[in-house]
């Protein structure tokens, strides 16, 4: 039997406290008396019984860059991605770079932490692939090319400094090098090349816009024709656009508490400062520049 406390309308000469308690009471009981709910701890080890399946802690994995030339015939490459898909390695990206004798195709894989590089060139060797390179990739590499090739030419476009830049972001680890047309004496340099550039495997001789010769060299990964194609459009778009400078400056703060912007500056900057910054007039203060700067130098405004 069980007896439940009833709600007592509150008289006068009852506290309205006890009351409310005695209202209380009688909710409660209503409800399973604590600790009667099965922990948290008891519900999975009822769940393991009845069989339900176990979570697991993801599996560590590493990002890797990887390029195999195989022969351009049907199936070569399902037979590349049946080798990485056997050792559980994704294929995040896929790029085709065609050969005159062949296809090179460019991967962006993530496999499993343990699985050594050495394996991965091992499997692609038994699926038929050859001169395979492997290297470690990192979050950067996750934007497909489209998008980072727009992002370069918009670099580019903004700014003719960005147009190196550019380059080393495109083709990773490479070395770029940048030949004037003359020398400081004067004397024209025979290192101008074609208008349509030179590719030799590890390098790649493209012709300035501002003069002279871009020189890209790679010496561990040859440069595909697409590649160099991709190169070509960068320089050329540099090239129609023509000399440009961004007008925007950094405002800095001296420790004395001055604002002071800092600019890109061109030849237009001497001729503002007539008797003061010119070959002609010795500069009166540190920071006036005696000579005519090159295309992208750096300048200090207001003061000269």
């Amino acid at each position: 039997m069980t007896f439940r406390a009833t709600p007592e309308p509150p008289s006068p000469r009852r506290p309205r406290w006890r009351h409310e308690l005695v209202a209380w009471w009688s909710r409660r009981q209503d409800h399973a008396p604590p600790g009667t709910s099965p922990s948290p701890a008891a519900d999975a080890h009822t769940a393991h019984a009845a069989g339900a399946p176990e979570t697991t802690d993801p599996e560590a994995t590493t990002l890797w860059r990887m390029r195999a030339t195989v022969r351009d015939e049907p199936g070569t490459l399902a037979a590349l991605c049946a080798a990485l898909a056997g050792r559980r390695v994704d294929i995040l990206a896929l790029q085709t770079h065609p050969l005159t004798d062949g296809t090179v195709d460019e991967f962006l894989l993530r496999a499993p932490e343990a699985l050594p590089s050495t394996e991965l060139s091992d499997a692609v060797a038994a699926a038929g692939g050859s001169d395979t390179w492997v290297e470690r990739a990192d979050a950067h590499d996750l934007v497909d090319a489209p998008t980072r090739a727009l992002t370069l030419a918009t670099r580019t476009a903004l700014d003719a400094a960005e147009l190196p830049l550019a380059l080393r972001q495109l083709f990773g680890r490479c070395t770029i090098h940048s030949v004037p047309a003359k020398s400081f004496s004067g004397r024209s340099l025979e290192s101008t090349p074609p208008a349509e550039g030179v590719l030799e495997e590890t390098v790649m001789r493209l012709r300035d816009p501002s003069g002279g010769a871009i020189i890209i060299e790679r010496p561990y990964l040859p440069f595909t024709p697409t590649e160099f194609a991709r190169a070509r459009a960068l320089v050329e778009l540099d090239a129609r656009l023509g000399p440009r400078i961004p007008h925007d400056g950094d405002v800095l703060t001296l420790p004395e508490g001055n604002a002071i912007t800092v600019r890109r500056a061109d030849v237009g900057d001497l001729a503002a400062r007539p008797g003061r910054c010119t070959p002609a007039a010795p500069p009166r203060r540190s920071g006036c520049a005696t000579t005519a700067p090159s295309a992208t130098p750096t300048a200090t405004s207001p003061i000269c």
